[in-house]
């Protein structure tokens, strides 16, 4: 373990308030994994400057009011290297490199083409975040206040319709349900609920760039042998 522990500079912390508890997500850019931390071990990790040794580092957390060992500080730096969120030196960067590939290059071929099993099937298609960067500020007007008058007045609309014509919405639902519809209104029903779905998961999306996060990964999936897709919105 290196004298002069070190937390990674890219990594990207959050502090989160919930139920009156408060607590920290960080934010692992490279890997896009995320970790949960208490204030405490928010402070030990922001001790860990690099220029510090464990004990100096102890030092100044006792010197806060909290207490702490060095054999802690030591410990908790050494666990902080294992999940990636310390510098390493170049020789055991190789190495976990190194490791990493065989995961995946072992995970490549234990799953084949998709994720998932026979009943839960999944693609990715692409890292969306660029696109969604360039294409957002059209889409702003999305999460206006105006925005929300004019959804709102929609959705009235639509409930006052389907009050007039319930009688013949309900007949409608017992034709498709009773198989009783024709194979072209299946058909439009189908490609109509895939349209909205997948702009529906687009919107999960671009919610989540609206306010800071990141998405970098869209694709779709055989959920049950029916068609779906998904947004990946972690970043959230």
């Amino acid at each position: 373990m290196s004298e002069r522990p070190r937390l990674r500079a890219d990594l990207v912390l959050v502090q989160q308030t919930y139920r009156g508890e408060q607590s920290f997500i960080v934010k692992d850019p490279s890997t896009r994994k995320y970790f949960r931390f208490r204030p405490v071990e928010i402070a030990v990790m922001q001790s860990l400057d690099g220029r510090r040794t464990v004990a100096e580092a102890a030092a100044a957390l006792v010197d806060q009011g909290l207490k702490v060992s060095a054999a802690v500080v030591e410990s908790f730096a050494e666990k902080l290297k294992t999940m990636g969120l310390a510098e390493r030196t170049v020789r055991e960067s190789s190495v976990l490199l190194m490791e990493r590939l065989r995961a995946q290059r072992r995970a490549r071929l234990r799953t084949g083409p998709f994720k998932g099993d026979i009943l839960r099937l999944r693609w990715s298609v692409g890292d969306p975040d660029r696109f969604m960067n360039r294409t957002l500020p059209y889409l702003r007007f999305f999460f206006s206040r105006g925005f929300l008058v004019v959804s709102v007045a929609l959705f009235a609309t639509y409930l006052v319709i389907l009050g007039l014509k319930w009688p013949q919405f309900v007949d409608a639902m017992s034709d498709v349900y009773l198989l009783r519809a024709s194979l072209r209104d299946y058909a439009f029903l189908w490609a109509a609920t895939t349209v909205i779905i997948a702009v529906h998961e687009l919107a999960h999306g671009y919610t989540c760039k609206h306010f800071g996060g990141e998405v970098h990964e869209i694709g779709v999936m055989m959920f049950y042998f029916d068609l779906a897709f998904f947004c990946n919105v972690n970043d959230a």
